[in-house]
Order: structure tokens, then C-alpha cells, then sequence
């Protein structure tokens, strides 16, 4: 049943944003899945960046302009993709209608038999377009393959922001990783329960013990005697700000003690419970 066919398409795409690790990943998936109900033997998506008034080629399967990276200047040039844009409507193209729109040099590359876009609007907003053509045969693609795509546009586009937002999450938490990793100060992260969850090696060089010997500890147990004596006053004070300083007074792995000011901030999650 095509129907189920096309179903079936828009849900592996979905699902395929949670299987895949990055855009690069998911790209070649969605061509795969769109396949299953479209003839699409040359196949491109091109992200749109109003600022930067370009269209990155982040896929693109063509026997003839493999090369296609980046349109510049998309708002000056016209072309069929920045047409899909600007325009926010789809188009199915044959060959004759696309020789006359190459007169008036709106065609980048070859000249194919005929030619399908659409552009990809997630909550009303272009983030790029995708197209198949085919160099070959003049009736690959027909007004059925162009209410499909239209169809599975809008799953493709929200794929595609939804993997996008995954991937600048894990590149900004990288970033955040890197520098606590590379930092002289200490860092100490406990959980709810005021476990340890994490370290960094500055924080171990400082008190002398390795990770593991921290890792679900409390730092209450590596306070000094005064320290403890003065923890409840900590613990108040927490209760009432997200952001505060401490002066603490830790025993290290050799006896020794190690006086340091900690400041301390409270991280909340989307619940806005303390994490």
C-alpha cells in the first residue's frame, strides 16, 4: 500500500534523528528512506542562513555537479533553489520549462530531463530546500512524486532541525568539557543527594586523590573538622542563592589540609528542580 509506504518513510526519518550522530549521518538516511517512494537518482538539501545569505549544499548525490558546496548571495542570484526559497512553494519542472528559465541564467549546472524541489519550513520558518532531478528520463519525476515530497517535507525539515539542535547541544557541552578539563581551578559536581558525579584532574591534583576515590563521595567527607562544624551554615546558605562562596577547609589524601574559596552554583533542570 503506497500510503503505508509513505507512512512508514515519515516515521523512519523521525526516528532516524535519535540512530543517527550527527547531520552528516542523518542526510544519506533521509535520501535512503525517500527512495523507497521516489525515484531520486541525482538528490541535494541546502540549508539556508539568512545572515550569512547563503545556502550550504550539506548533501548532494549528483552524477554531473558533485562539487555543489555552498550558493553565496542567495537573495541577489536567481535560481531555482533561491526561487524555493524566497517564493516558499514547490517545483516540478520539465526539461523545456527548464531551458527557458537557463535563457535568463537562472540554472546552476547541468540541464536535466526534469526537476523537483521543495523548500523545508519547520514552525514557519525556511531552513533550506531539497531537490531531485534526473539527467535521463523525462518522465522520472510527475505531479504524484510532487504531493509526496511535499508531503514528507515537513518531517524532513524538522528532522533536520531537530538533529541540528542535537548537534550544536553536543558541540557546546564539548566546548564546556574541554574547559574544565584543561582549567587550573577545580571543579566538583555533586547530584541531588549531594553525590560525587564528576571531577576534574585540577581538583584531584589538589587534594591528592584520584577520581574513583571521589566519585560518589560527598565533599563533606573531605572537609576538615571546622569545616564540618560549619557545613549546616553552608547548607542554609544554599537554600537561598543559586550562586554563593565558600571558604572550606579540605583534608587531603597526605593529612594535610588545603585552604581554598569555593564558589558554588546551583544547576537547575527544565523542571526547574535542582539537578
Amino acid at each position: 500500500n503506497y500510503n503505508k509506504k509513505i507512512n512508514d518513510t515519515i516515521f523512519n526519518i523521525s526516528t532516524a534523528v535519535n540512530t543517527t550522530q550527527n547531520l552528516d549521518e542523518l542526510y544519506p538516511i533521509i535520501h535512503k528512506y525517500l527512495n523507497n517512494i521516489i525515484q531520486m537518482p541525482n538528490f541535494y538539501i541546502g540549508l539556508y542562513d539568512a545572515d550569512k545569505d547563503n545556502v550550504q549544499v550539506s548533501y548532494n548525490v549528483d552524477q554531473y555537479d558533485q562539487d555543489l558546496t555552498e550558493i553565496k548571495d542567495i537573495s541577489k542570484k536567481e535560481s531555482l533553489t533561491s526561487e524555493l526559497i524566497f517564493n516558499r512553494k514547490p517545483l516540478l519542472l520539465t526539461k523545456q520549462e527548464l531551458l527557458e528559465r537557463s535563457k535568463n541564467k537562472k540554472l546552476l549546472g547541468h540541464i536535466p530531463e526534469n526537476w523537483l524541489g521543495v523548500p523545508l519550513i519547520c514552525q514557519d520558518k525556511t531552513i533550506g530546500v531539497m531537490a531531485v532531478q534526473s539527467y535521463t528520463d523525462p518522465n522520472c519525476l510527475n505531479n504524484k512524486d510532487l504531493e509526496v515530497f511535499v508531503s514528507v517535507s515537513n518531517q524532513v525539515a524538522l528532522a533536520i532541525e531537530r538533529r541540528q539542535a542535537l548537534d550544536d547541544l553536543f558541540e557546546r557541552e564539548e566546548k564546556y568539557r574541554k574547559l574544565i578539563e584543561t582549567t587550573s581551578a577545580g571543579y566538583w559536581q555533586i547530584d541531588e543527594n549531594d553525590k560525587t558525579v564528576e571531577v576534574n584532574q585540577a581538583l584531584c591534583d589538589m587534594i591528592g586523590f584520584e577520581e574513583h576515590e571521589i566519585i560518589g563521595k560527598t565533599p563533606y567527607e573531605f572537609y576538615g573538622r571546622q569545616s564540618k562544624k560549619d557545613f549546616q551554615k553552608l547548607e542554609d546558605k544554599r537554600t537561598l542563592t543559586s550562586g554563593r562562596s565558600y571558604e572550606i577547609a579540605f583534608v587531603k589524601k597526605n593529612k594535610q589540609m588545603l585552604y581554598s574559596k569555593v564558589d558554588a552554583a546551583t544547576m537547575y533542570d527544565a523542571n526547574n528542580k535542582n539537578k
